[in-house]
């Protein structure tokens, strides 16, 4: 199906937010959850900036934290990449998105990931 086949108010993809540290050792984790939630179907929300992306990434905290937040107020289901990637950062988005009501799921491999996800919405 073309992109502009789809008309509007037609079925859409469920909304995944990926959450965890932004340490450069976790990028490559991003990047498969990433992957293996796209190719199942879910239209997934992703890190923008990792901390070693730029020098003075602390001059944009307020900016990137509260797109962060956005993200997850969109999403259907929130996604924590690893349970040991949590950070304290992470430790108050988990908070957030459980103080706002959003379905909580932590990643440990594709299919359980999925059934939490498809159980939680």
């Amino acid at each position: 199906m073309k992109a502009f086949d789809f008309k509007p108010g037609e079925a859409r993809h469920r909304v995944v937010t990926l959450i965890g540290t932004t340490q450069p050792a976790w990028r490559q984790r991003y990047a498969e959850v990433n992957r293996e939630l796209t190719l199942t179907g879910y239209l997934v929300v992703s890190v923008g900036v990792f901390r070693d992306d730029l020098k003075d990434i602390e001059i944009h905290r307020h900016t990137l934290e509260s797109i962060h937040f956005q993200k997850i107020d969109m999403a259907d289901v929130v996604v924590l990449i690893d349970e040991k990637a949590v950070s304290t950062n992470t430790a108050i988005e988990m908070a957030y998105a459980r103080r706002i009501g959003k379905p909580f799921v932590v990643f440990h491999n594709t299919k359980q990931a999925i059934s939490e996800i498809e159980s939680a919405t």
